[in-house]
């Protein structure tokens, strides 16, 4: 329950990010997959970002918000995907 609490707080941080960048053909989902959730970024293929761009970039900003998560979610192991289709 408590992963799933956390992917979801990491989903809408994600959407509100790329809400703010304006990148309109991005799109946020995850998924709770053994042995590592997954929060899946969906790229369109004309996107002149690389998906390594993509997903550091992201990592990068939900490494900073980790501190705003509540205590016992903030140990939470995920696995970021990126991919273009």
């Amino acid at each position: 329950m408590q992963t799933e609490h956390a992917m979801a707080l990491f989903e809408g941080i994600a959407i509100d990010y790329i809400n703010e960048k304006n990148y309109n053909d991005v799109q946020v989902h995850y998924s709770i997959l053994k042995p590592k959730p997954v929060l899946r970024i969906t790229i369109n293929e004309t996107n002149k970002r690389s998906s390594k761009d993509i997903k550091t970039e992201l990592e990068n900003f939900l490494a900073s918000k980790v501190t705003e998560l509540p205590i016992p979610l903030r140990d939470i192991s995920y696995e970021i995907q990126v991919v273009k289709v």
